[in-house]
């Protein structure tokens, strides 16, 4: 009788182990994309004080990365939910990205510094916070899925 509970307490506990490391593979993701974009707000104002051409270029590649994150994620989503978190940080990523690269940097490259400094805080400074919260909110509720599972593991017993 001890080696089928046993048996059945391995099936059960290899069955949470494979939906943990799904968990903890969706936390790592959230934590890449928040870094990514954490990178490309601190680019994107790099660029906006110094003018050095490498924080425009590494804005553009925080962006890109994000990017084949974000798409990989909506085109691998079970849930229509996960699917649907994914399409809206692309789009408020999009916007921001757009926009920065449209109203900022062009506005810099035409030597336009206090306009482009003026655009950036008053219109790009909200797409920037809707990124952020888009962001965190999926972090977070990967975050509480992977600490909900946490909690239900069996713990090894000593007999």
């Amino acid at each position: 009788i001890y080696a089928a509970i046993d048996i059945w307490e391995m099936r059960r506990i290899i069955a949470n182990s494979e939906e943990l490391n799904i968990l903890i593979e969706r936390a790592g993701t959230a934590a890449d994309i928040r870094y990514n974009v954490a990178a490309m707000n601190a680019n994107g104002r790099a660029y906006l004080i110094y003018r050095d051409p490498k924080y425009k270029d590494a804005f553009r590649q925080n962006y890109e990365a994000n990017k084949k994150i974000l798409t990989d994620l909506y085109q691998k989503a079970r849930r229509q939910e996960n699917k649907e978190a994914a399409r809206r940080m692309i789009e408020a990523q999009d916007a921001y990205y757009n926009f920065v690269q449209q109203e900022v940097f062009t506005r810099l490259e035409q030597g336009k510094f206090e306009e482009a400094a003026q655009v950036a805080l008053q219109n790009g400074l909200p797409l920037a916070r809707a990124l952020n919260q888009v962001v965190d909110e999926y972090a977070s509720k990967r975050k509480n899925e992977l600490l909900e599972v946490k909690t239900h593991l069996p713990h090894p017993q000593v007999r």
